[in-house]
């Protein structure tokens, strides 16, 4: 069976865009990553060991990929989060390397703060009305 060779050439232009989507990381913006975690990393010193949650942006700044993150895969105890792509294991409350000296942290996610609402006053039409009028209050009768 032959194939028509503008097929073909589609279907490598497909693989060629799936390599480097995959292995260049031009795939989209990075997303996050949470859970609950305990203290486990060389930084984690000053928190008790308690559960934390935390959101984290999911890229990793040792490999510079993005979306490869995930919620502690090793099954640790206190919980961890790591790269599948370098396998650079993190800690879940201060999102340091859990190197003997860290190398790297993960960047903290938070939500973006709601813009302030302009609150305007609602006056009744009376109001409005004897704002108006005000120093014309002799000439103006209002029940």
């Amino acid at each position: 069976m032959k194939f028509n060779p503008s097929l073909r050439k589609l279907g490598l232009l497909i693989v060629l865009a799936l390599v480097l989507f995959t292995c260049c990381n031009l795939s989209y913006a990075a997303g996050t990553i949470d859970g609950y975690f305990k203290p486990s990393g060389v930084y984690d010193t000053g928190y008790s060991y308690t559960w934390y949650y935390r959101e984290y942006v999911e890229y990793c700044p040792l490999c510079s990929h993005s979306n490869t993150l995930a919620n502690n895969p090793k099954g640790t105890i206190e919980g961890e989060i790591t790269c599948a792509f370098c396998d650079a294991d993190y800690s879940g409350v201060t999102g340091w390397d859990k190197a003997h000296r860290p190398r790297a942290r993960l960047t903290r996610y938070y939500e973006p703060e709601p813009s302030p609402v302009h609150v305007v006053e609602s006056k009744t039409y009376k109001e409005i009305i004897l704002e108006k009028w005000k120093g014309h209050s002799k000439h103006f009768m209002y029940s």
